[in-house]
């Protein structure tokens, strides 16, 4: 908490280069340059703690009980570049076209100071990629090597007011708390919010496909911990169909039954049908309903 700027990680909004990060939360033009230059400088930091193996900490810690007072024993911390989700990739099942597929992710904060963190979708960030450069030797391996970076609707916030118009949504609320507290306006289509020490926030990520190709982004967590980190979605578009005796939905042509003397008008002849015969007019045929898409049906 007394390293100020010199600390590998976490920074202050009290500090120029802290507000300066704040400012960021508008998404303002300049916010890219903001963060790589930040984001470097930790990581920098960071790699040369690694390179120099002081990421072990060797330590005594004294035990005192109402029996036995100061038992000394050994132990060992191990240091680690900390994450504010609590995955690296989130996969969305095959997803009708225009339906919304939600997954759930957790954001927390691991440190013991509160963090400002604020959730957007990679394509809502300018000059997005900067990041996608900066943030891919941490990405999941099996990323796709196209990311979506201008459709914001594909990948989405679902607990965004937008998406999720009740009047007891918290998000609106969470944005001016931090407007009021720190006199930065956070854009309005992004998550923005205090994570206290040790707590964790539950928030929907939605996609919603256009089409049935296979799709891949990023969802960017900007915080004053990490400065930023972000996590790949990615989700494929399916479409359903169904084949009623081989035909195609809208198919115009008609279903055939076949009427032969022998088989249906045999008993036109009578003079009163028998209660177990059928009428003369009853046809019958089986037909095959097969589920041509990629979806399945219930």
């Amino acid at each position: 908490r007394e390293c100020k700027e010199d600390c590998f990680l976490g920074l202050p909004t009290s500090v120029p280069a802290g507000h300066q990060w704040l400012l960021g939360a508008r998404l303002d033009k300049e916010v890219a340059d903001t963060d790589q230059y930040l984001y470097t400088r930790f990581r920098q930091q960071w790699e040369n703690i690694a390179n120099q193996h002081k990421t072990t900490v060797n330590v005594t810690i004294q035990l005192d009980t109402n029996q036995i007072r100061g038992f000394l024993f050994p132990a060992q911390a191990q240091l680690e570049w900390p994450s504010v989700v609590n995955t690296s990739i989130v996969k969305f099942p095959l997803t009708q076209i225009g339906n919304l597929s939600v997954e759930y992710v957790m954001i927390e904060n691991p440190s013991d100071v509160p963090l400002l963190i604020q959730v957007l979708p990679l394509s809502l960030y300018p000059n997005p990629q900067t990041l996608v450069d900066l943030l891919s030797p941490s990405l999941a391996p099996d990323r796709s090597e196209y990311i979506e970076m201008d459709d914001t609707d594909i990948f989405i916030l679902q607990d965004l007011e937008k998406y999720s118009p009740n009047p007891i949504n918290p998000i609106p609320g969470l944005r001016r708390s931090v407007e009021n507290t720190l006199g930065v306006r956070p854009h309005p289509d992004t998550i923005a919010m205090f994570v206290g020490p040790g707590s964790k926030v539950r928030a929907r990520l939605g996609f919603l496909p256009k089409d049935d190709l296979s799709r891949s982004s990023l969802i960017i967590f900007r915080n004053n911990l990490t400065i930023v980190s972000g996590i790949l979605v990615q989700g494929k578009g399916g479409r359903g169909e169904l084949r009623f005796s081989n035909r195609k939905p809208g198919s115009h042509s008609p279903l055939q039954f076949e009427m032969t003397a022998e088989k249906q008008l045999k008993g036109c002849d009578r003079k009163k049908p028998t209660k177990s015969s059928n009428p003369s007019f009853t046809m019958k045929r089986t037909f095959t309903i097969r589920n041509t898409g990629q979806l399945p049906f219930m």
